[in-house]
């Protein structure tokens, strides 16, 4: 993600254009976020729940990453940037609560630390993290952090989902960051890739959410 609202659309790197629309790689692998909505959606059934939510969070995303790259308009930035944001605060509050069984309103703390940390982090310099590396690392740590403690419970399943996230979202990083590096020898650029891998992070996490709350149940109905 990018928090400089000033940079020039053609910040990233591909060059391509189809039928006069520019960026169709980067355009359609939003389409990736609405996916994995659909997805988590079909799984919850549209009962409301946090995972609905997620939901629905997570088409926003998508949508609002395609207009982006469709008009490269200041507003659409923002709009990306601040959807990008929310979804991953409410995703780390969600994951507090659920994982950590925390109490709601420390959730909710955590949720706001982790968004600031994302804001004031983008700017830390990390090895060939060139663009906000600093910004997901926090998310990273986190995830990892809830892998071990899903481990110490014997949770494998939600461990594996927890820590692949994580894996999956620091491979993105690098795609995002060598996308203006190696523009020249791949016009097509690497951003396309960020986009997958950011969707699949995502669905990675909220699907340890769900497999927890299955296992919880099942533990409550074996105890009665």
């Amino acid at each position: 993600m990018n928090f400089d609202l000033n940079l020039p659309y053609h910040v990233y790197c591909e060059s391509a254009s189809f039928f006069g629309v520019s960026q169709p790689l980067n355009i359609l692998s939003n389409l990736a976020f609405i996916a994995g909505a659909f997805l988590l959606w079909s799984q919850d059934r549209g009962r409301g729940t946090s995972l609905s939510l997620l939901a629905m969070l997570m088409a926003v995303v998508g949508f609002a990453g395609m207009v982006w790259h469709i008009t490269g308009q200041q507003f659409a930035a923002a709009i990306d940037i601040g959807a990008q944001l929310v979804m991953g605060a409410i995703l780390t509050m969600i994951l507090a609560h659920q994982i950590l069984r925390w109490h709601p309103v420390n959730a909710v703390i955590v949720g706001v630390i982790m968004l600031l940390s994302a804001m004031l982090g983008r700017d830390l310099g990390l090895p060939f993290m060139l663009q906000n590396g600093g910004a997901l690392l926090p998310a990273m740590v986190f995830l990892v952090i809830l892998a071990f403690v899903e481990i110490q419970r014997g949770r494998m399943r939600e461990a594996k989902f927890l820590m692949g996230s994580a894996y999956v979202l620091f491979v993105g990083l690098i795609f995002y960051s060598l996308d203006w590096a190696l523009c020249w020898s791949f016009p097509y650029g690497l951003h396309f890739m960020w986009h997958l891998c950011m969707a699949l992070s995502i669905w990675l996490a909220v699907e340890a959410i769900w497999t927890d709350r299955q296992d919880n149940a099942r533990e409550e109905k074996l105890a009665a």
